[in-house]
């Protein structure tokens, strides 16, 4: 990946564009602050719903409601486990 950085002599090349060399595709620089954002939101979001389910269960005492808690928990993370593990393989499986 390259970005530019400053302006050419023409003024047709502005900084701030980025270019990608494996597969030729381009774009503004916000484009690639707004990816790195989403990733920071889903680990600060990831952090808060483990901190929020270790809250949870060392306020709940009884087993079954524990299970129901961990059901709760548990079966967003499977299902969004399972989309990316079949969003990785078809990107990698010739079609």
């Amino acid at each position: 990946m390259f970005v530019r950085l400053t302006s050419d002599p023409s003024g047709k090349r502005r900084p701030g564009k980025w270019t990608d060399a494996a597969t030729g595709e381009h774009g503004d620089l916000l484009d690639v602050i707004r990816e790195v954002g989403a990733v920071t939101l889903a680990l600060l979001t990831g952090g808060a719903a483990l901190a929020a389910a270790r809250i949870a269960f060392s306020l709940i005492q009884t087993p079954f409601l524990r299970f129901i808690l961990a059901l709760l928990f548990t079966a967003p993370a499977a299902l969004a486990g399972y989309a990316v593990t079949r969003g990785l393989a078809a990107l990698t499986m010739p079609s």
